[in-house]
């Protein structure tokens, strides 16, 4: 079952407004993006304290970064998307946080629209059992509604090349499925 992605629904204007300092603008974009900031970042920082903390500092990055977005070179989900991956990134050297993976429930899972990849609580496992740049370009792909050539500008990686690997990640998680089939049997 697809959703259509809310990401596609801020409106220039709104960016625009938001650029300005308009204050109703600026949360309409946080509103929006603060789950996708919260689940990005809780997959790269178990202790949930840290994944509230560094998902404030992203927001706030955002929020202070908001005037530098340039609407011609790259899409806002892009931009949103880079910012939030590198903010991690800084936030887990400059914190020395553990960066392991963080089990993720069910409800979460039903809450982020992927549970068309896979349906119990071993999201972390899929991910291990097929890699992290093919689990990646999934949740991309399946649970946020990008384009392929919307990953393939997140990734740096040729388009073409980013279909081959959805394509090889399907059939892992079909191989994945029915391992898991398997043993429940």
């Amino acid at each position: 079952m697809k959703t259509s992605s809310k990401f596609s629904k801020i409106s220039e204007k709104v960016i625009v407004k938001a650029q300005k300092g308009n204050h109703d603008a600026l949360n309409t974009i946080i509103d929006t993006y603060s789950s996708l900031v919260y689940f990005l970042v809780s997959k790269q920082i178990k202790d949930i304290s840290e994944v509230e903390n560094c998902t404030q500092e992203v927001l706030g990055r955002i929020v202070n970064k908001i005037k530098l977005y340039e609407m011609d070179k790259v899409k806002f989900n892009t931009w949103i998307y880079n910012l939030t991956k590198n903010c991690i990134k800084n936030y887990i050297r400059d914190y020395k946080i553990n960066n392991d993976t963080v089990e993720i429930n069910s409800e979460e899972v039903y809450n982020y629209g992927v549970d068309d990849i896979i349906q119990d609580d071993r999201l972390s496992d899929l991910e291990r059992y097929i890699g992290h740049d093919y689990y990646e370009i999934l949740l991309l792909r399946h649970g946020y509604n990008y384009k392929f050539h919307e990953i393939s500008a997140i990734k740096g990686i040729h388009v073409s090349k980013i279909k081959r690997m959805f394509k090889e990640a399907e059939a892992k998680v079909e191989e994945y499925k029915e391992l898991i089939n398997e043993e429940k049997s």
